[in-house]
């Protein structure tokens, strides 16, 4: 294949193409990889907790301590996965978001209203949330306009 460009011929490197077993066997790694790790967490988080492992640094933590800890991993890493791979929206997903949204305003009452300690969140303002959730929400909105957007090469070759 060669590409004339103002009269100098000059040949396109060869189109790189993943063998699908390679691409399976490529994303059952990340996927092991992925829930070892969060079993490893969880394993490190309930001895830090249920079984005063004070090294694992675990005790005294709140709900608001983790929701800083994985609120921006979390969204990055679903974003970018979501949209490298072109998913649609589905219903259940409507309802998995107003089940969480549900959660977070029970969450907010009992901590703010009701004195629930654990969660943390006494004492955090209006700019503290804005804090946890914008960035999150900026960079996830971001990586779907990037998505959205035609790449140069293609935009390239249609004029």
């Amino acid at each position: 294949m060669s590409k004339t460009t103002q009269g100098v011929h000059t040949k396109r490197p060869p189109k790189l193409i993943t063998p699908p077993h390679q691409a399976d066997q490529h994303a059952s790694f990340w996927g092991t990889l992925a829930i070892i790790s969060v079993v490893l967490l969880a394993f490190l988080a309930l001895g830090g907790y249920f079984f005063n492992w004070t090294w694992t640094g675990f005790q005294g933590n709140t709900l608001w301590d983790w929701l800083q800890l994985l609120v921006l991993p979390l969204t990055l890493t679903t974003a970018t996965t979501w949209f490298s791979k072109g998913t649609t929206w589905r219903k259940e997903w409507s309802a998995f978001l107003v089940l969480l949204l549900i959660a977070l305003v029970v969450l907010a009452v009992g901590g703010y209203g009701m004195n629930w300690t654990w969660t943390g969140f006494q004492g955090n303002t209006f700019w503290d949330w804005l804090k946890l959730l914008l960035l999150p929400i900026a960079l996830m909105l971001l990586t779907l306009r990037l998505s959205q957007s035609p790449s140069p090469s293609t935009s390239a070759s249609k004029r």
